[in-house]
């Protein structure tokens, strides 16, 4: 029995193949043969379809149009609604006050030259502050976070304490002096030109971890055992400069969030997590699952110079990423470094129509007016200006 003779568009394909690329071998020939089996077979199969279909529609009378039209409404309706499930459950999870940093309308951000006093007098709703004084040596006491933890008014406010889970800070009660040369311990990686005494971390290092929060009393226990409500976590941005040596380094710092924050709601229920910048990882929901909050950093300004506007392709990059946190209820804390009061009134007003709570502060963090020179400053770290003229050929981030 003669074979039937291949159709025509098999035979296309083939030639396809084999003038225009004669270097394919036989096994992607036979994919192009499979291809081309299943569209013949395929697109007659649909045809038949949408002719029975078609066949139906032409019979019906104008109620049952009506009826379709109305069931299919009310499917997409469904959908639509159902989408919007997530958001539902965060609304009413905030209706419900377990989202304490949702009501807060003021913030203050002070890390440098802590003051109790001083800090006290402030009317802010949520204060961050650091976990000690005297540039980091001297905890804060509980009975000062208890105090911190009232407004003059006699309302109470949430106190955060700041730190930094991507870099480690000479001056910190964990750090040792004998850490030097060859007897830098695994976790460390190299300092930062842009923040001297700051060194990059290998976070995902089990040395590391024991320092945050799995050793015998970590960083966050004694943030814990000082009374504040939580915690400000700075330089989660790492894991980007990292991910070319190590593939799994954004994963690594989502899994390092979600356990640190698991260790002390174990140890607090209730302990709040505001994680600061790296807004990338606000696409992953197991993350903005663990979080409070946000905090953002030079959201318009201070990219390229102090007060400079930032790139709005950039400003519109950060928006569409942070509203993935704000659909889920959760607030963004803004602070920009500005320093005339023209800007700040403007600035300030631009940001609470995106819907965050704004403090405008110096770059130094140290609580005083951002528009008052400080003369007596020898040195302005982390400033555009200071990376510009320090840290041309050094590493900075």
């Amino acid at each position: 029995m003669s074979q039937p003779s291949p159709s025509p568009f098999r035979v296309f394909v083939t030639s396809l193949g084999a003038k225009i690329w004669p270097l394919i071998d036989l096994a992607s020939g036979y994919f192009l043969f499979a291809i081309s089996e299943v569209f013949l077979r395929v697109v007659p199969a649909l045809r038949r379809i949408f002719s029975a279909i078609g066949y139906a529609l032409r019979g019906m009378t104008a109620r049952a149009w009506l009826k379709l039209a109305m069931l299919s409404a009310v499917a997409l309706l469904c959908a639509y609604v159902w989408s919007w499930r997530d958001v539902a459950g965060h609304w009413w999870d905030t209706y419900q006050g377990n989202r304490p940093l949702m009501a807060a309308k003021t913030w203050y951000y002070h890390l440098d030259k802590i003051d109790v006093d001083k800090i006290a007098k402030s009317d802010s709703d949520v204060l961050v502050i650091d976990y000690a004084r005297e540039e980091g040596r001297i905890p804060l006491t509980p009975e000062e976070v208890q105090r911190l933890k009232v407004k003059p008014d006699g309302k109470k406010r949430l106190v955060i304490s700041y730190m930094s889970i991507g870099e480690a800070e000479t001056y910190r009660w964990y750090w040792r002096d004998h850490w030097k040369g060859d007897d830098m311990p695994g976790w460390q990686v190299m300092e930062n030109c842009a923040w001297p005494r700051a060194h990059m971390v290998r976070f995902w290092h089990d040395g590391w971890k024991d320092i945050i929060y799995q050793g015998r009393r970590p960083y966050v226990k004694r943030i814990i055992d000082a009374g504040f409500d939580g915690v400000y976590l700075d330089r989660i941005d790492v894991y980007e400069g990292q991910m070319e040596q190590r593939p799994s380094a954004r994963d690594d710092m989502i899994a390092f969030v979600t356990d640190m924050a698991k260790a002390a709601r174990a140890w607090k229920p209730g302990f709040l997590v505001i994680a600061q910048n790296a807004e990338d990882l606000l696409q992953e929901k197991r993350y903005r699952d663990v979080i409070d909050g946000l905090g953002k950093e030079d959201l318009l300004h201070g990219h390229t110079g102090t007060g400079v506007r930032n790139p709005s392709k950039d400003i519109a990059h950060s928006m569409e990423l942070i509203r993935n946190l704000q659909w889920d209820y959760k607030p963004v804390f803004a602070v920009e470094y500005l320093t005339t009061k023209v800007a700040i009134a403007a600035t300030e007003k631009e940001l609470k129509s995106l819907g965050m709570v704004s403090t405008f502060q110096h770059r130094s963090l140290d609580g005083g007016d951002p528009t008052v020179p400080r003369p007596d400053e020898k040195q302005v770290y982390g400033t555009p200006e200071w990376i510009q003229n320090n840290c041309k050929d050094k590493p900075h981030w």
